[in-house]
């Protein structure tokens, strides 16, 4: 049997904090290899234009918040409905979730019972993706425009990496390392504000939650606030701010200018494209990095200074979001995922709207070693398109 659920659209209290009242084009992405259609844009609700929205916060009385593995940020109402949004990124069987309900709202919350807090996180908080749009980007949002003083909550990063230790099996494995974890809070203003929680149930007398007026999560990706929110993190001049770097991140004298991000895990691309790409790249001027080797300022200056990112679908493409007004050219290997029908559309919205020029290879179709060196080279040699933005999708235009 299903939870019972519902929509954040119907929840009684809540209130508008940032309108986008005009639609606008997004500009189209390019094909590196010019015969492969663009017709996957218009796939999950996203298209070329964007129509008005807002963003929105619901207050939500003697609300329960989950903290646990699998059902990492489960709202849960008085009444003991679900909400619908809080849910989407859940991975434990409904009947598991009712149980869980069942035995832990009515009895004493665990450590902490909040007068009013902020849910600062999803369900799929563990992925670096996750985190930094529907975690800190959303939280910052909240802040900046509902003018909210009360505690940000998160999970523990360092319970759940002790879990990760131990030996036990995560449903939602942690994704990227404690020092991102920590440089990302501080990067967004975000650390004193921000209350970490052990894996429990905890009772709010006033939970706030924010969402946008659209069912769909990546609806928050296409309004501006989102991307007002990331500028003020940067600061006007891009290197301007957080320009000191922390005592042990690594300084160089000159950082890539085209590189290509290679996945240590889950490379999302054939094994016989994987067997000639990293040295071919190297031999056309292509800088091979690895993330993961990187803390989060170091990952944040790569961005700041290359001119070209090659890299398969992946987390690692977030950092888009992190190069302040420093525009670049980004080509990503796209693919589809198992029950899905179309290539996903996240790292094109976010390029789009942070005014980087996105390219893209879908694997899903056969090409030949040629076609792809071709389409490849024609990315390498490309300028960033000077195709205009609306001052809506940049809104950091007007300061």
């Amino acid at each position: 049997m299903a939870i019972q659920t519902i929509n954040f659209s119907d929840l009684p209290d809540k209130y508008r904090i940032s309108y986008q009242p005009n639609a606008y084009n997004r500009p189209l992405p390019v094909a590196a290899v010019e015969k492969q259609s663009i017709d996957w844009i218009y796939s999950m609700r996203h298209g070329r234009q964007v129509e008005p929205s807002a963003i929105e916060i619901a207050i939500l009385k003697n609300a329960y918040l989950i903290v646990k593995d699998g059902m990492d940020g489960l709202v849960c109402t008085n009444s003991g409905l679900v909400l619908r949004e809080s849910r989407l990124f859940a991975t434990i069987a409904d009947k598991k979730i009712e149980e869980y309900i069942l035995t832990s709202i009515g009895q004493k919350p665990d450590t902490i019972e909040f007068n009013e807090a902020l849910v600062g996180f999803d369900g799929a908080w563990t992925n670096y993706y996750h985190w930094i749009v529907f975690g800190l980007c959303r939280s910052r949002i909240a802040l900046n425009y509902a003018n909210i003083r009360c505690p940000v909550l998160i999970p523990s990063y360092r319970d759940r990496q002790r879990q990760q230790r131990k030996g036990q099996t995560p449903l939602k494995k942690l994704a990227y390392s404690e020092d991102v974890w920590e440089e990302s809070l501080s990067f967004f203003n975000l650390k004193k504000q921000t209350q970490e929680l052990h894996d429990g149930c905890y009772k709010i007398r006033n939970l706030l939650y924010c969402w946008p007026d659209k069912k769909y999560p990546t609806a928050i990706t296409e309004h501006p606030s989102f991307y007002e929110g990331i500028h003020q993190s940067n600061g006007p001049n891009p290197l301007q701010s957080h320009n000191k770097l922390p005592e042990g991140t690594i300084e160089r004298k000159r950082w890539p200018l085209k590189i290509y991000i290679l996945r240590k895990s889950e490379p999302r691309i054939p094994a016989e494209i994987t067997s000639w790409l990293s040295a071919w790249l190297e031999d056309q001027g292509v800088e091979i990095i690895q993330l993961e080797k990187f803390n989060f300022f170091e990952q944040m200056q790569i961005f700041r200074h290359c001119t070209h990112v090659i890299a398969p679908h992946g987390a690692g493409l977030t950092n888009l979001l992190l190069t302040g007004s420093h525009k670049i050219s980004i080509l990503e290997f796209n693919t589809t995922f198992e029950g899905e029908s179309k290539l996903r559309p996240w790292f094109y919205l976010l390029a789009a709207n942070m005014g980087h020029s996105y390219w893209f290879i879908n694997l899903d179709e056969k090409l030949s070693q040629f076609e792809l060196k071709k389409g490849i080279q024609r990315f390498i040699e490309s300028r960033i398109e000077g195709e205009g933005y609306d001052s809506l999708a940049l809104p950091w235009s007007r300061h």
